[in-house]
């Protein structure tokens, strides 16, 4: 394992804890692109945001609005949308797992090691053939196809940010930058998205 930022001498079992739900077999993350959500414009959601359906495309997305310390921030970690940042998103996560994150210095130290070790995205870029079947499909209302620039590079995360109810609760749009697929009519047709019988 390479960790591209220096670690600080931590609480093990504290971090031990916070990775345990996280780490896959091959010793990575199962989140991607903790680097790329941290560059996410802060104004991502809104170029999307359309809570009446404003577009008439049938799909309402609303923002998640967190308190940053008396200033309303829009929030872009979590399944849920639940924090504005990594350290927020961490504090939460401690409390529902009963962690103890005891100084700042620590907290450093667990985001450095969870910018280590999530795997960077894919950034897969369409084939205009694959863009069309994607926006017939209507997976790009949700699943933009928009991108950003972070450190001179092109992000693509297929991810408007936004909260959607697919059947299931209000839920954040998976990003599909950790998919290494072939957008195509097989894949649209087995995608997880199908309406929930």
């Amino acid at each position: 394992m390479i960790l591209t930022e220096p670690i600080e001498v931590f609480a093990v079992d504290s971090v031990s804890k916070c990775l345990s739900c996280h780490l896959t077999d091959n010793g990575k993350l199962n989140i991607t692109g903790v680097k790329e959500i941290e560059g996410l414009p802060d104004t991502w959601s809104l170029l999307f945001f359309d809570p009446f359906d404003l577009n008439d495309d049938g799909i309402s997305g609303q923002i998640s609005i967190v308190n940053g310390g008396g200033t309303p921030l829009i929030a872009k970690w979590g399944s849920n949308l639940a924090a504005f940042k990594f350290e927020d998103f961490a504090d939460i996560a401690s409390e529902v797992h009963d962690i103890n994150i005891n100084s700042q210095l620590e907290m450093d130290n667990i985001r450095k090691l969870f910018k280590s070790l999530s795997p960077e995205p894919t950034h897969q870029v369409l084939e205009p053939s694959a863009s069309k079947i994607f926006v017939e499909h209507g997976c790009s209302s949700c699943h933009v196809l928009e991108s950003y620039i972070l450190e001179e590079k092109m992000v693509f995360p297929y991810s408007d940010f936004l909260l959607h109810d697919v059947g299931y609760g209000l839920k954040r749009t998976a990003p599909l930058w950790d998919k290494k697929m072939i957008f195509n009519h097989e894949f649209i047709s087995n995608f997880v998205h199908r309406e929930k019988k």
